[in-house]
C-alpha cells in the first residue's frame, strides 16, 4: 500500500491513484485464495487500508490485486468468494468509490485481433512486444479495448551503464546465453527481437552502442504507436497505461521507460508527447515500403483541454514528408478552427514512394498557433527497405557530419544542437554532466533534425554548468567540452 507522502504528493498535483490490494499472481498461482484464515486476515487489512486512505482526493478506485485470474486466464469476477468480499467492503466502507475486481477486468485478460469487434475487450493487459511491421500497426489500428492498463515493450538500458555494470562479465553479445544478460533480466534479452527488425548481428563484433540504440528505437516506436492509436480512439477508449515506469533494480533490458538511475530512455520522450494536452499523430499502416507503394498516413489532432488555450483558439496543422536529404516528398496543410475537444481526423497525407537515393523518408507533423507560436510537433521515421528487414536501413544510413552541440547563448540551462550536413541526423540522443559530475536530464531527446535544422532544448540537473555534452544517433556525433576558465 502506498505511502503517506506518495498520496499527499498526488493530492497536491491532481495525480489519480488506482489502488490495487494486497494480491497478486505473480506469474504463479493466478487464482486468489479463499480460505477463511487468509479472508478474514485480508479483511482486517483492507479495512485498515480503506480507513486511511478514503480521505484522500486523489485515490480513484479500488482493485482487488493484480492479474487475478480463474482458469483459462479468465479475468476473476465476484463470483470469487475472495473478490466478493472485498468488493462488500469497499461499498461498505468507502460507497462513493469504484470496486474492480483485478486488473485485468472483464471477458478477456489480453485483447486478441481474432475477437476485435465482439465487445469482449474491456480493461485489458499486453501486448509486452513490438510486433513488427505491418503487424503491430494492424493490430492496434483494429483494437477496440475499453481501457488499456498494461500494455508495454521492452527496451535497453544506455550502453554506458550496461558496461559500468558489468563487473567481470561481457557485455556482448546480449543473448540469452549470456550470464549477464540472463541475470540482469532474462524475460527481455532482446536478441532475436532486434534481428528480426534490424537483420543479424555477429556473436564475435561489439556493437553494443549500436544494437541499444536500435533496441530503444524498438520500443520506442512501439509504445508511441500503441497509445497515439488508443487516444485516437477516445472516448471509446478511456486510457492508457504503461508498464512500466521506472525499475528498483538494473535490468539490461525492461519494459520500463525509466533505467535503474532515473534516466529516461528514447520511449519516454515519445510519451510525453503522446499524452501531452495539445498532440498530432499519423495513422499508418506500416513503416516498411517498397519503390511505387503508396504510402498514406492519417493525421489527427489532439486538444484535451482546448477551453484552457482559449475558448476560440485554433491552429494551423502542417504534414510534410521529406527523403534523407530534405527534398519535400508530399505536404497537406489543414486549418482548425476552433480546437477539437479530444480527438479529431483532419484528414490525409498521401503519395507514391519515389526512388530514393537513402532508403530512408519523414514524417514531419506540426501544429501552430493561428499567431505563428509553435505548439506540438511530432516526427516519424519510415524505410523504403525492397526487401530487408523493416529497420535495417537505419544501421547504414550516410553520416551526417556536420552536427554540433552547445550551450545557447541565451540561457545557461539550454543547449543548441544543429545540424548543418546534407543529410538528417537521425535520432539523436542528448547525453550530458553537470560540474559535479551528475547526469542531466533534457526536456526532450530522440531528435531527428532535417539539413540546416537546429533545435533548442532545456535541460535540468543539480549544478548550473555542464562540464560535458555529447549528442550521439544512428548516423551523427557530436560532442562539447565546458569551459572551465
Amino acid at each position: 500500500m502506498e505511502t503517506p507522502a506518495f498520496y499527499d504528493y498526488c493530492d497536491r498535483r491532481g495525480l489519480l491513484v488506482w489502488q490495487e490490494l494486497l494480491q497478486s499472481s505473480s506469474a504463479l498461482d493466478n487464482c486468489p485464495p479463499d480460505d477463511q484464515q487468509l479472508l478474514e486476515r485480508l479483511a482486517a487489512v483492507t479495512t485498515a487500508a480503506v480507513r486511511e486512505k478514503r480521505a484522500h482526493p486523489s485515490l480513484l478506485l479500488w482493485c482487488g490485486g493484480n492479474e487475478l485470474m480463474w482458469e483459462g486466464f479468465r479475468p476473476i469476477d465476484e463470483r470469487h468468494a475472495n473478490i466478493a468480499m472485498l468488493a462488500g467492503l469497499i461499498r461498505e466502507l468507502d460507497p462513493g468509490r469504484r470496486f474492480l475486481p483485478a486488473s485485468a477486468s472483464g471477458p478477456a485478460f489480453c485483447a486478441d485481433a481474432r475477437d476485435f469487434g465482439r465487445g469482449v475487450h474491456h480493461d485489458v493487459h499486453g501486448p509486452w512486444l513490438y510486433a513488427g511491421s505491418p503487424g503491430h500497426y494492424a493490430f492496434f489500428n483494429g483494437d477496440d479495448a475499453l481501457f488499456r492498463s498494461e500494455t508495454g515493450t521492452p527496451g535497453a538500458s544506455r550502453p554506458g551503464l550496461l558496461r559500468a555494470l558489468r563487473g567481470r562479465c561481457d557485455a556482448w553479445p546480449p543473448t540469452a546465453d549470456n550470464p549477464y544478460w540472463t541475470h540482469r533480466g532474462s524475460w527481455w534479452v532482446p536478441w532475436e527481437a532486434v534481428g528480426e527488425s534490424f537483420g543479424p548481428w555477429r556473436r564475435d563484433e561489439d556493437e553494443l552502442e549500436q544494437f541499444a540504440r536500435c533496441s530503444r528505437f524498438l520500443q520506442k516506436e512501439s509504445l508511441r504507436y500503441s497509445a497515439e492509436a488508443t487516444r485516437r480512439r477516445a472516448p471509446q477508449a478511456s486510457g492508457f497505461l504503461v508498464w512500466m515506469g521506472n525499475e528498483p533494480f538494473p535490468n539490461n533490458a525492461n519494459t520500463s521507460i525509466l533505467e535503474y538511475d532515473g534516466m529516461p530512455k528514447p520511449a519516454y520522450y515519445a510519451l510525453k508527447k503522446a499524452f501531452a494536452p495539445l498532440h498530432v499523430s499519423a495513422r499508418y499502416d506500416r513503416t516498411d515500403y517498397r519503390t511505387g507503394d503508396a504510402f498514406r498516413a492519417e493525421i489527427h489532432l489532439h486538444a484535451e483541454y482546448a477551453e484552457a488555450l482559449h475558448p476560440t483558439a485554433g491552429a494551423v496543422v502542417r504534414a510534410a514528408a521529406f527523403d534523407l536529404g530534405g527534398a519535400l516528398l508530399a505536404e497537406r496543410e489543414f486549418a482548425v478552427f476552433p480546437l477539437p475537444s479530444g480527438s479529431a481526423a483532419l484528414g490525409a497525407v498521401a503519395f507514391a514512394v519515389p526512388e530514393l537515393a537513402e532508403p530512408v523518408f519523414l514524417l514531419r507533423l506540426e501544429a501552430a498557433a493561428l499567431d505563428g507560436r509553435a505548439l506540438a510537433e511530432t516526427t516519424y521515421l519510415y524505410t523504403a527497405t525492397n526487401g530487408s528487414r523493416a529497420w535495417e536501413p537505419l544501421r547504414s544510413l550516410p553520416e551526417a557530419g556536420a552536427v554540433t552541440i552547445q550551450p545557447a547563448s541565451r540561457s545557461d540551462r539550454e543547449v543548441l544542437i544543429s545540424n548543418q550536413s546534407s543529410v538528417a541526423a537521425v535520432e539523436l540522443w542528448l547525453e550530458a554532466e553537470d560540474e559535479a559530475g551528475s547526469p542531466v536530464r533534457f526536456a526532450d531527446n530522440g531528435l531527428t533534425l532535417l539539413p540546416g535544422e537546429s533545435r533548442t532544448v532545456g535541460w535540468s540537473g543539480r549544478n548550473g554548468r555542464l562540464s560535458s555534452l555529447r549528442a550521439e544517433g544512428f548516423n551523427a556525433r557530436a560532442e562539447y567540452r565546458g569551459d572551465h576558465s
